[in-house]
């Protein structure tokens, strides 16, 4: 079972900034709570014990909230201090995920899924996705060198 996740809490909220203007989007607050403790406790249920927040605008008003940890998950923050996109920040929350294998959420969305079965799934799926990444690996070797072929001939 996959025990990290990375959690993207970083982005401005424009399309809800005339319903949540005061807050980050995942720190809107629900049903007296703040969505995001929603997706903590999620991630908590499934033995998750590890988690990247990733975290821009307004940043202050989630670290100060969730601190180092939340029900026994220890927390690290990845902080961004100008925007880096989706992947950017993907990629730099990953400098701090100890194992090989993470969950990455949007810190704005809730799916129920089995957090077990997912990475059982992935598991399960890994040789046959091993074997279509060496020949897509392959294919972009092909298409470098055909590239590169071009290049010489003109």
């Amino acid at each position: 079972m996959i025990r990290e996740a990375i959690i993207l809490a970083g982005g401005f909220g424009k399309r809800l900034k005339a319903v949540v203007n005061d807050v980050p989007k995942p720190m809107a607050i629900i049903n007296k709570r703040p969505f995001l403790e929603y997706l903590l406790s999620y991630l908590d249920f499934w033995g998750v014990n590890h988690l990247v927040l990733s975290v821009g605008y307004q940043k202050q008003m989630i670290m100060n909230h969730f601190g180092k940890s939340f029900k026994g998950i220890d927390i690290d923050y990845a902080v961004e201090d100008e925007p880096l996109g989706t992947g950017g920040a993907v990629k730099n929350a990953m400098t701090f995920i100890k194992g090989n294998h993470t969950f990455v959420l949007n810190g704005d969305t809730f799916f129920e899924v089995n957090l077990n079965r997912l990475s059982d799934f992935r598991r399960i799926k890994r040789m046959r996705c091993l074997y279509d990444t060496e020949i897509l690996l392959i294919i972009l070797r092909v298409m470098v060198q055909l590239n590169m072929m071009k290049k010489t001939a003109l």
